[in-house]
């Protein structure tokens, strides 16, 4: 277990957070989202907002752009509305 743990905080480290954060949600955990949405029997969440919060997450680290000011619009609207289409077929997988 200790090795497990150990692991967890150097991939938490290597993501550029701080291992006070190592209890936050971080990009790279989705399995858990998708295993809860099962124990209360609702779908497993879609691909775009797993992309969407990732690429929030590295505008917050990176500190791009002003990351509150700057969010192209357009790229995501274009995205949701694809995976719209395609129905659950584009779910996070990862």
């Amino acid at each position: 277990m200790m090795t497990s743990s150990n692991d967890f905080y150097r991939q938490v480290q290597d993501y550029g957070l701080p291992k006070r954060s190592s209890l936050s949600q971080t990009p790279y955990q989705i399995a858990y989202p998708n295993w809860l949405c099962a124990q209360i029997g609702l779908p497993p969440v879609e691909k775009w907002r797993y992309m969407m919060y990732k690429e929030n997450i590295l505008n917050i680290k990176e500190l791009r752009d002003g990351y509150k000011d700057q969010w192209d619009d357009a790229y995501w609207e274009g995205i949701i509305k694809e995976s719209q289409v395609h129905g659950h077929e584009a779910e996070a997988t990862e």
